[in-house]
């Protein structure tokens, strides 16, 4: 017995009771029956291996009192096993019918259910402690990651959830009619159904920004923006660029001094007629040019 190799029982008996689920699923019954023979053979044989080896943790696994307490009391666990034993090699035409009378399907079924359950003891049952040391460990590990990484994403979902400017799009140029209010992220955009979804129409409508532009430094900043067709915009409540009149994909700039810190800002624009072009830039002092990213806008109420 000391050769019996319980990995090597594990492995076959989750590979027979897949095959037994197979052919159950497609009616295939009367094949089931070697497949079961073999299961209650490799059964018996870890049953004496279990009684046999000393210090193990296998003595609750596989009883025999599973058999009479998981079946009518009107089938008796050794006339299934013999039953099931003789017909695994019969090739009668009423095979089916007997097998019905010992409730073969109800064995097996039951069978399967207790060995997945017992399956998982067994496993861990054969692990030395170092194996349940290490799984412990990482274990602990795995869940410290997760969890810092679900804080991280709610810091930084906290973090971020002001970025960027609200918005209001009004039916005209001239902001007569609100139509909604919604949130952007930067000012990029190539097309009218990109600044808000709800903009009613691509011609003869106009969209106010607001909030806070981060400074991350005392600075000479050039502000800029390419536009079709009108836009202007405030910096601290006062006007920077004025191009209140229609363009095509015309780019403005201003140079001013910005200090560290939040200054209200606010960008007009409107479309007159086809094209919708609205992008706005800064150049920080010794830096590139680029679109202002989502992390030096704030939604607020600017000037």
């Amino acid at each position: 017995m000391e050769s019996f190799n319980v990995q090597s029982f594990i492995d076959s008996l989750v590979y027979d009771f897949d095959t037994v689920r197979y052919l159950q699923a497609y009616g295939r019954l009367k094949e089931t029956l070697p497949i079961i023979k073999r299961i209650i053979l490799r059964i018996q044989t870890f049953r004496e291996y279990a009684d046999e080896a000393q210090g193990n943790n296998f003595n609750d696994i596989f009883l025999p009192t599973f058999w009479d307490q998981n079946f009518s009391k009107a089938i008796k666990r050794q006339d299934v096993r013999q039953k099931i034993m003789g017909f695994s090699n019969h090739e009668d035409a009423v095979l089916d019918k007997d097998l019905e009378n010992i409730e073969y399907v109800l064995f097996v079924g039951n069978l399967r259910v207790w060995a997945y359950q017992n399956i998982s003891k067994l496993k861990q049952s054969i692990k030395s402690p170092q194996q349940k040391n290490m799984e412990f460990t990482l274990a602990i590990l795995s869940g410290v990651v997760i969890a810092l990484c679900l804080l991280l994403l709610i810091i930084v979902s906290y973090c971020c959830q002001d970025w960027g400017l609200s918005d209001d799009v009004y039916d005209g140029r001239n902001f007569e009619k609100f139509v909604c209010s919604g949130k952007s992220k930067t000012i990029n955009f190539n097309y009218y159904l990109e600044m808000n979804p709800h903009i009613p129409h691509e011609e003869n409508f106009s969209v106010r920004w607001q909030g806070f532009l981060m400074v991350p430094k005392d600075g000479n900043y050039v502000l800029s923006f390419i536009v079709d067709d009108g836009a202007r915009l405030f910096i601290d409540g006062n006007p920077v660029i004025d191009a209140w009149y229609d363009n095509n994909s015309v780019e403005f700039d201003k140079k001013i001094f910005l200090t560290k810190g939040l200054h209200p800002i606010r960008l007009d624009y409107y479309n007159h007629l086809f094209g919708v072009v609205l992008r706005l830039f800064w150049t920080p002092e010794g830096g590139e040019k680029k679109i202002i990213p989502s992390y030096y806008l704030r939604q607020g109420i600017g000037g």
